[in-house]
């Protein structure tokens, strides 16, 4: 009798677990085919005014300038990997508290990690342009930034190399370690810009 109910607990446990790793499996698998489906309806047709508001990170993005190639399903489940990857660095960056906060006049402050900027955005074509100072006192200057809409989720992606060079300088936190592993990552992929997914709040 003790061992039919040591074996109908062990099934209990065995059973239990493979139901809890399931479902992680599943709302993993829902999460990414999410971010799938948000890099492949996002659009740059958008009007600069609608980024009024305050915004915050969600997930890394990345985007390429000049190519299609992140434009399909397929290469958005590309885009989707790459940025699952990014993750751990962008935590260990503390960017996954990063703000933007952009005002009537298209002013804008943003908080990424230790870094503290604000500056303009304008709009040239289909992309914007970041015009970035620091501190309100050191101008580190335009930034061409490749920027996409879906719903009200933006995705925000701008050269890697100038981006990172931004966070560097002016972070005194900044890992040395985090980005040169994120510069190591992206470079297995030509012309790729880096930046975040984020969600208006207000």
């Amino acid at each position: 009798m003790k061992i039919k109910r040591y074996c109908s607990c062990l099934c209990a446990i065995v059973i239990t677990s493979f139901c809890a790793s399931a479902q992680l499996d599943l709302g993993n698998l829902l999460n990414s085919g999410l971010q799938t489906i948000q890099n492949a309806t996002a659009s740059t047709k958008f009007d600069v005014k609608d980024l009024v508001g305050t915004w915050i990170y969600t997930s890394p993005a990345v985007s390429m300038k000049g190519d299609n190639a992140l434009a399909n399903i397929g290469g958005a489940a590309a885009a989707t990997t790459i940025e699952n990857k990014l993750s751990p660095y962008y935590q260990k960056l503390g960017l996954q508290n990063t703000k933007l906060t952009v005002n009537n006049d298209l002013t804008f402050t943003m908080n990424a990690g230790a870094a503290k900027l604000s500056g303009t955005i304008e709009k040239s074509g289909d992309n914007l342009v970041f015009n970035f100072s620091a501190f309100g006192k050191i101008t580190i200057g335009k930034v061409d930034c490749l920027a996409t809409k879906s719903g009200s989720t933006l995705n925000l992606t701008f050269d890697s190399s100038k981006l990172l060079s931004i966070i560097k300088k002016v972070s005194s936190l900044a890992s040395n370690t985090s980005i040169s592993s994120i510069s190591s990552l992206l470079s297995n992929y030509d012309g790729l810009y880096l930046g975040a997914k984020m969600k208006k709040t207000s």
